[in-house]
């Protein structure tokens, strides 16, 4: 009986609990203080934002070409902080989406506390019979709302409802919370962009569709209206605007290298041909277009070495590795620079000093040592006038690779693709090019003294006026190659292969060797492979021409040079035809007398005026290659020859009339004092020059015998 007093008293308790809460629910002054609070902390947010944003601005449009190309690191402003480059571009944007996320949340919480107090005074307001009196009242409380940009957009006074007040308030605000930072995350993209690595461009792209994504859901709440309400011409602009950034980011802002930049239609191409590949101005040595996609660096020092500093460096910048493809370094100095395994399609490196460096394989341990897959990638690279004394190119894909007029003297080009390659007017003298693959290769004027070319694939190439003087040709094939007025004079052919070779030129040929030469044989297949038919030799032959041949215009250019090969169409005009069989015999026997030292004697004093005339890139490579013991014991060695050229060099080293041995280095010096051990310097050199000159007068040059009677 007396527990019913009590179950009353407690749901009065109830009831006056409920009623309390309801009040402070109401209570507009509870909620204009957390109103005040929501937006003093939102408005310390949004100012540190922005400061960020600006920092960031300000860091990011600092970067350079040059520190991207040499990656130096980041110094951070006013705090001086060197940050690795790479690293601050990967980890930066994502802070930063992090604390546009941040920032775009409290705003929504601010928005609905300013929601709250809005619905709060109208409810006060309601029971006003005067609505002007009500309006003038709420106006004057949102009078006195904290002064902050989001609190005065989302409820401003009537006197900043419209015009220019609330258009400036509306345009600070979607500036610096919403079209700002979208811009900064596509800044960031851009400016790496000529780095060209994929994994932190994708990391980029995809923030940038992140924040995308987030304004889309987040800033509809911080207005509060749902995002099916935006269907205002202004807010479908917006979405609009939000697809083409998106497109441009993943679809147009793309590197030479990317699948995607690869597989782009025609007019995707022009469009960011025009927004990033422009021309080059190299007065500045800027991109003339708007961005730039790749690095150009024109008419910049990247060597700070002294010459004789130089000498004793083994490699002044690394580049292993890196993506630079159709990067612009003209007239760049990257001396004994390294670029092995580096991806360089299409880098243009015209009148560039790159004499020492390295273009070759690197070694990943892989047990197929014919695997090119680490090797430097220059096809359709550009080297027109530069300097490339004693570079390496070995096995680098060079396929359709300009190089006209370069200086490639003592180069290692040994088993380099060069298939279409553009050589002509190029100085070759003393360089490596065996095994070189040079298909449709164009050589055209080159100066290819002392070259070695054993073993290489000259099919179809084009060697027309070319000095091929004392270059060594053995095993070479060189079917359907053109020699108008090449002269190869001390030259080596043995084993070549020279069916259908185009416009011989008989009177060229003095003091070559040519044992065993082929005329018949017309294709060499790798591994001695056969055939079932001279078709499929064809069609293997160009196939193994074009294998890793990505550019189509040097595709095209192979297929129509290797065309003179195919063995179902007639000779070509200019080919010996018929007359194949008797040329070639003529020719053996002419230049292959068996037994006949004087012939011997003769060519090795050829090869020593041409060294003594030449630079050392030659002298080094005739005396490698011309006059060491032949594993067969044949005619065409030199061995015996040995001690007359080393003291013929020595002597004119020594007088100052063989300019070719200066340079030639401590290696090769010691070799000719090992054939000559019993040479001795004279002071003017005179005993050793009589002596020589007595033992070649029949071959000397003329104005030897001039020498020899003064020293008389």
């Amino acid at each position: 009986m007396n527990s019913l007093p009590l179950n009353e008293h407690s749901g009065e308790e109830e009831i006056d609990r409920a009623e309390t809460l309801r009040r402070q629910a109401n209570d507009i002054g509870a909620a204009r203080s957390a109103l005040d609070s929501a937006a003093s902390m939102a408005r310390g947010l949004w100012i540190s934002f922005i400061s960020l944003s600006a920092y960031l601005a300000i860091a990011i449009g600092s970067v350079t070409h040059r520190m991207l190309f040499l990656e130096e690191p980041l110094q951070l402003p006013i705090i001086n902080i060197k940050l690795p480059l790479v690293a601050f571009f990967w980890i930066a944007p994502i802070l930063f989406l992090v604390l546009h996320a941040y920032l775009l949340l409290h705003l929504k919480f601010a928005g609905d506390n300013i929601r709250e107090w809005e619905r709060l005074t109208k409810l006060g307001l309601r029971g006003l019979p005067d609505v002007d009196e009500g309006q003038a009242i709420e106006d004057s409380l949102r009078m006195q709302l904290p002064n902050f940009l989001l609190v005065q957009m989302l409820v401003p006074p009537k006197a900043n409802r419209a015009g220019i007040i609330y258009l400036a308030l509306t345009a600070t605000v979607l500036i610096t919370v919403i079209v700002g930072p979208v811009l900064l995350l596509s800044l960031i993209q851009l400016q790496f962009l000529p780095y060209h690595n994929w994994a932190v461009t994708w990391v980029h792209r995809l923030l940038i569709v992140a924040d995308l994504g987030l304004i889309g859901l987040l800033w509809p709440l911080v207005l509060g209206r749902p995002i099916r309400s935006w269907r205002t011409p202004f807010q479908l602009a917006t979405y609009v605007c939000a697809i083409a950034m998106l497109w441009i980011s993943i679809i147009i802002a793309t590197f030479p290298g990317e699948r995607m930049y690869q597989s782009s239609g025609l007019g995707i191409q022009m469009l960011r041909s025009y927004l990033f590949e422009g021309s080059t101005n190299e007065v500045d040595g800027r991109s003339n277009s708007w961005f730039s996609n790749r690095l150009v660096l024109t008419g910049q020092h990247f060597v700070d070495l002294g010459d004789d500093a130089l000498k004793n460096t083994e490699t002044t910048q690394s580049f292993r590795g890196r993506h630079l493809e159709q990067a612009v370094l003209i007239r760049a100095d990257l001396r004994k620079a390294d670029f092995t395994d580096a991806f360089m399609d299409e880098a243009i490196l015209d009148r560039a000093k790159l004499g020492g460096a390295r273009f070759g394989c690197g070694r990943t341990g892989k047990s197929d040592d014919q695997d090119i897959s680490d090797c430097t990638k220059l096809r359709g690279a550009s080297f027109e006038l530069a300097e490339l004394q004693g570079v390496i190119f070995q096995r680098a894909r060079l396929q359709g690779a300009k190089f006209q007029s370069a200086d490639l003297q003592g180069a290692s080009l040994s088993g380099a693709a060069l298939q279409g390659a553009s050589l002509e007017g190029a100085n070759l003298r003393g360089a490596l090019l065996d095994h070189a693959w040079l298909q449709g290769a164009s050589l055209y004027e080159s100066k290819l003294e002392g070259a070695i070319l054993g073993m290489a694939h000259l099919e179809a190439a084009n060697l027309d006026w070319a000095q091929l003087r004392g270059a060594m040709l053995f095993g070479a094939e060189l079917q359907g190659a053109s020699f108008l007025h090449t002269d190869f004079t001390g030259a080596k052919l043995d084993n070549a292969l020279v069916w259908r070779i185009r416009a011989p030129m008989p009177e060229n040929f003095e003091f070559v060797t040519s044992s065993q030469i082929s005329w018949q044989t017309k294709f060499r297949l790798p591994n001695g492979e056969i055939a079932k038919s001279d078709s499929e030799a064809y069609a293997r032959v160009v196939a193994q021409a074009m294998d890793s041949v990505t550019i189509e215009e040097t595709r095209g250019a192979i297929v129509a040079s290797l065309a003179v090969l195919d063995p179902d169409q007639p000779d070509p005009k200019d080919s010996l035809g018929k007359d194949a069989k008797r040329f070639w015999d003529n020719f053996q026997a002419a230049h292959n007398p068996p037994n006949d030292a004087s012939y011997l004697t003769n060519r090795a004093n050829y090869l020593a005026d041409l060294a003594c005339q030449n630079d050392a890139p030659l002298t080094r490579g005739l005396l490698r290659d011309h006059f060491e013991p032949s594993s067969k014991g044949s005619i065409t060695s030199m061995y015996s020859q040995r001690h007359g050229i080393a003291v013929h060099i020595l002597d004119g080293l020594e007088m100052g009339t063989c300019p070719g041995a200066i340079g030639v280095g401590d290696d090769a010096l010691a070799r000719l004092h090992d054939w000559a051990p019993d040479w001795k310097p004279n002071g003017d050199g005179s005993a050793s020059f009589r002596r020589l000159a007595a033992s070649f007068r029949a071959v000397l040059d003329p104005a030897l015998f001039v020498a020899e009677e003064i020293f008389q």
